[in-house]
């Protein structure tokens, strides 16, 4: 999966319509995972390398990918990221998470 393969999907499709794909695609996983817990329990790795959740994941991905080719998004993306991160170490080390604040 290339750039270039990317931006011609994007391109065919549209964004609107591969943002309304991504809504869906998010949906299917959110299933697949649900699915695959009812299957294997709580074994994390056992879900994760679930077919279904598996192609699933790889659709967001794609989807994901196709959405932030653009560099002003790419870059609006990687700073939320990590803005989100730093949160997330933060209340870890705060103990914010022990507190049952999830």
């Amino acid at each position: 999966m290339n750039k270039t393969s990317l931006q011609i999907i994007l391109n065919h499709f549209g964004r609107m319509n591969q943002i309304l794909k991504l809504v869906e695609e998010m949906s299917e996983l959110a299933r697949a995972i649900v699915k695959a817990i009812m299957l294997f329990g709580l074994d994390a790795e056992k879900i994760l390398a679930h077919e279904p959740v598996l192609q699933e994941l790889a659709d967001v991905i794609i989807l994901l990918k196709q959405l932030g080719l653009t560099a002003e998004l790419a870059e609006a993306l990687t700073a939320e990221a990590e803005i989100r991160t730093a949160r997330t170490i933060d209340r870890i080390g705060s103990g914010y998470y022990e507190a049952n604040h999830e």
